[in-house]
């Protein structure tokens, strides 16, 4: 790259340590857990990654890209030495000029709503390695990364049928992208509805109605139900005790947590955390 210094030193240089695109590698068994602050899309370039986040458990391999939504408690472990590209999706998700990914909601029917992920094709890898070329190279201009963004949309647009596409962005799809992506990013700020809408600048009234639009069920069964897969994923993926995760989430005493689990999940969390690890060793997880 020519004239490097001149780019490190200008104020479009992405300096923070989350750019919209980058490079990672992971050794055999090493593994990671976040919370996810902007939707993301993963690229494997080599090796194999397990990815885990709410009711999503499976290994992504080689020449795979997944959707990863905002919003949410994710882990990782790399079964494999793996490497990857990560692409932060921060700004308005439209495929191309003229088709947004609420037309691709509605353009649709009949397909299922499970999450998939997508092979990697022919212009989709040849796109990856530029990316890596231009990172080894250390280029991390803010316009150039969003030229590139919507460069991929571009290419998703054109070389992926509209079903393929549906199901790898289902986390992120609604009529209403804007609203359902707030509300995906922002529910674990809140405790209730009230704090919801007050996040939103709505009133009570107007926040629900648009949440019921959009999601087809109330702001607050949504809420108890995102708040029960979070968590058994606790449950199933950390090791934290059954305490520290009522903790977490409010419950007054242990008593209470083992009702809410028995309510919400058919047991109580020990013998939820049991069955689990008997299926994992089964499975050969």
């Amino acid at each position: 790259m020519l004239y490097l210094q001149e780019h490190v030193s200008c104020r479009n240089y992405e300096q923070s340590d989350t750019p919209t695109i980058q490079y990672f590698r992971a050794a055999r068994g090493e593994s990671w857990k976040s919370h996810l602050n902007d939707n993301k899309i993963i690229f494997m370039i080599e090796g194999e990654v397990r990815i885990c986040f709410d009711q999503f458990d499976e290994k992504i391999a080689r020449g795979m890209m997944i959707v990863l939504p905002g919003g949410c408690d994710c882990r990782a472990l790399a079964e494999k030495d793996a490497s990857f590209m990560v692409c932060r999706l921060r700004n308005n998700l439209q495929l191309c000029e003229h088709f947004s990914l609420e037309k691709l909601y509605k353009s649709t029917t009949g397909i299922g709503e499970k999450h998939a992920p997508l092979l990697i094709n022919a212009p989709l890898k040849a796109y990856i390695y530029s990316l890596k070329e231009y990172i080894s190279d250390d280029i991390r201009c803010i316009y150039f990364f969003e030229i590139k963004v919507k460069e991929l949309f571009f290419l998703l647009r054109n070389y992926y049928t509209k079903e393929e596409l549906k199901q790898f962005f289902s986390p992120l799809l609604s009529y209403d992208f804007f609203f359902s992506d707030f509300v995906l990013k922002n529910h674990h700020k809140v405790k209730n509805v009230k704090e919801f809408a007050e996040l939103a600048n709505y009133s009570i009234s107007g926040f629900e109605k648009r949440f019921k639009r959009v999601f087809n069920i109330s702001a607050y069964k949504w809420m108890k139900e995102q708040k029960a897969k979070t968590i058994l994923h606790e449950i199933h993926h950390t090791r934290k005790t059954f305490k520290e995760v009522g903790w977490d989430y409010g419950f007054s005493s242990p008593a209470q947590f083992s009702d809410f689990c028995k309510s919400n999940f058919g047991a109580p969390p020990g013998q939820i955390r049991k069955e689990i690890m008997r299926e994992e060793i089964l499975s050969g997880k």
